[in-house]
């Protein structure tokens, strides 16, 4: 069967801009997942498992290809013989950890028609499974779904009996076909807003003068931590009650006002990731990710509640153009990049996906890969959520943003959240 030819989604076209711009991080978009098998795992089953997932999921089976003079997105038959097996007597699991990480695609290797998902399985003193996908097919939802999907899969496949998976709707190359053709309506109205919003805002965030930049190269990446102390969430829920917002508003708000502290900018120009779907994508793999863009002027020496409720209104103002990536009108428009604060983790359930791979009567203990370690964003704020407590990451470029300042944000973080009404 001949492979499916289309175009690339907004998204993909911005992945490829930024690592086309940015090649040092390039490799960062190609990410890494190992997991040491045990128990009564059935290797023959597992591999069948993993086809079953290719051929449910077209994405997985995804190249980018030349296309008259740029690129587009090809989708490959279902066949079997995708998974790698491998043996590897004598490689220690560190190795074998390095070697993934060395082996990540940068832009060449994407452009080049690669495979954009790789399974493999390492026999060495322990059974491994492998898989490499790149952000072009997939977000943080598409996890969820993919170990939902791969658990079940083995399942059906080790007890002989039909697959349990509710079916997937449109394919991401369907989506991408029908993003562009009503673009056309979306685009100007999308514009006009987008330019309003960012009309008079000068891009430049002043950091303090790192003391790193010698030291360092320049999109070496460094990470700060940081946990919200459990005495102050209940006011994060107040000032949501009080401000009609949500409790990741209240913590945009929060970081906008201590990086304005920080810096002294007072206009800042926010961006928050969203996963933008209805329910014909719910069930698809795919990168469908859109930028949520949030205009916040701060008084530096106000409470947490005023930044709220002026955060609040760009917020609003901005939902009537959810669907539209907006990366590409600030992109088209001139406009510069905005400082990004998102909350990634979204609860499994609300998916009806896994949070981790799960295969039945045996064990796929996850081992830990090291991640991104460039960027070439100056910093940007990352909120996880766990029960009911909040763990902040601020992610910085060290050349730009060396650690005495990142960790000043982050107390300036908590400091504002100690006294959410002044």
């Amino acid at each position: 069967m001949d492979p499916l030819t289309g175009p690339l989604s907004f998204q993909q076209e911005d992945i490829l801009r930024k690592m086309r711009h940015h090649p040092d991080s390039a490799r960062g978009y190609d990410y890494c997942f190992l997991f040491r098998l045990g128990g009564a795992v059935d290797i023959d089953c597992l591999v069948l498992a993993i086809e079953d997932l290719l051929a449910r999921h077209p994405e997985f089976r995804t190249s980018i290809v030349r296309r008259g003079g740029g690129h587009a997105q090809q989708v490959r038959a279902a066949l079997g013989g995708c998974v790698e097996i491998a043996e590897r007597p004598g490689v220690s699991e560190d190795s074998l950890v390095k070697e993934l990480v060395e082996q990540r695609y940068g832009l060449d290797a994407v452009l080049g028609g690669s495979r954009l998902f790789r399974a493999a399985i390492h026999r060495t003193v322990h059974t491994y499974l492998s898989l490499t996908v790149n952000h072009l097919v997939y977000d943080g939802w598409s996890l969820m779904l993919l170990w939902r999907d791969l658990a079940e899969l083995y399942a059906a496949r080790v007890e002989g009996r039909p697959v349990g998976l509710p079916p997937v709707g449109a394919t991401y190359l369907q989506f991408a076909s029908a993003q562009r053709a009503r673009w056309e309506k979306r685009t100007k109205p999308a514009t006009e807003f987008l330019a309003n919003t960012v009309k008079g805002y000068n891009d430049q965030v002043c950091w303090p003068a790192s003391a790193e930049a010698s030291l360092v190269h320049e999109s070496d990446l460094g990470n700060h931590s940081f946990d919200v102390p459990t005495p102050l969430v209940e006011g994060i829920r107040d000032v949501a009650r009080a401000v009609r917002i949500s409790p990741f508003t209240v913590l945009l708000s929060a970081t906008a006002l201590a990086v304005s502290r920080v810096t002294g900018k007072t206009d800042l120009l926010l961006g928050t990731d969203t996963f933008n779907r209805d329910d014909s994508v719910r069930q698809t793999i795919g990168h469908f990710v859109n930028t949520r863009i949030t205009r916040a002027r701060i008084d530096p020496s106000g409470a947490l509640a005023h930044a709220a409720a002026a955060v609040r209104q760009s917020w609003m103002e901005a939902d009537d153009f959810a669907d539209v990536f907006s990366e590409k009108v600030l992109a088209d428009i001139g406009a510069p990049f905005p400082f990004m604060v998102n909350m990634p983790s979204l609860p499994s359930r609300l998916v009806g996906g896994e949070d981790r791979l799960r295969l039945l009567n045996a064990e796929a203990a996850p081992v830990p890969i090291p991640g991104r370690s460039s960027t070439w964003r100056d910093c940007y704020v990352t909120w996880l959520q766990r029960e009911h407590a909040y763990t902040g990451v601020i992610s910085h470029r060290r050349a730009r943003v060396d650690a005495d300042t990142a960790a000043r944000l982050a107390e300036e973080v908590v400091s504002v959240l100690a006294s959410p009404f002044g």
